[in-house]
């Protein structure tokens, strides 16, 4: 009797911590971050998809984002029937601190004209990178395009085969436009990349 008193005993001690555990498990368990809001483009990007960079972005494993481009005369037509071809997507930062430095890589072949151009909801431009590749490969400067280096855009970083926005700092589920054009070239399928970092560039502030 006094053994299976003792059993009993043990038993119900042994079931008492099972199921403390989870409960001393689910006190300690921390709250989750805030999750940012979605972000709500404006006009311009109302029909693009939106691609989130987070803080885990990095240069080594940053965000891809799928571009698709048409085949463009921009750069020689006269006529102005040829229109250059375009791609619009957001992007949203999530960093988990007040602010981070958005990088954006565009990058194609030798000889080609891409511009990278970004956008605030309100359809102003924040940043850009819009050299000319065929005179930055030639190491021209040419009258017609002046610096081809990249002709004033903010935050920007040309090279005869990329274009890049550099460390655009930018708040904690702040988000942008971005304009991926052709102007020269025979289009594709691409892969841009954005990942965060120092912000060493600051935006062009909206006007409104």
């Amino acid at each position: 009797m006094r053994k299976s008193l003792v059993t009993m005993l043990t038993m119900v001690l042994v079931a008492g911590a099972l199921f403390a555990v989870p409960a001393e498990a689910k006190k300690k368990k921390k709250k989750k971050p805030p999750v940012c809001a979605t972000y709500v483009p404006g006009e311009q990007g109302a029909e693009a998809e939106t691609f989130v960079v987070p803080a885990t972005a990095t240069e080594e494993a940053p965000v891809e984002i799928p571009i698709t481009l048409h085949e463009s005369l921009g750069d020689v037509d006269l006529t102005g029937d040829l229109p250059y071809s375009n791609q619009i997507v957001n992007l949203q930062v999530d960093s988990a601190t007040p602010d981070a430095g958005l990088y954006i890589l565009f990058e194609f072949d030798l000889k080609r004209d891409y511009d990278l151009r970004v956008f605030w909801p309100t359809g102003e431009e924040v940043a850009a990178a819009h050299g000319f590749q065929p005179a930055l490969e030639a190491d021209a400067e040419l009258p017609l395009f002046g610096n081809p280096s990249n002709q004033g855009g903010n935050a920007g970083e040309s090279t005869n085969t990329s274009e890049k926005i550099v460390g655009l700092r930018t708040p904690d589920c702040g988000g942008y436009t971005v304009d991926f054009q052709n102007w020269l070239g025979e289009g594709g399928e691409f892969t841009a990349k954005a990942w965060l970092g120092e912000a060493v560039n600051e935006p062009v502030p909206a006007e409104g």
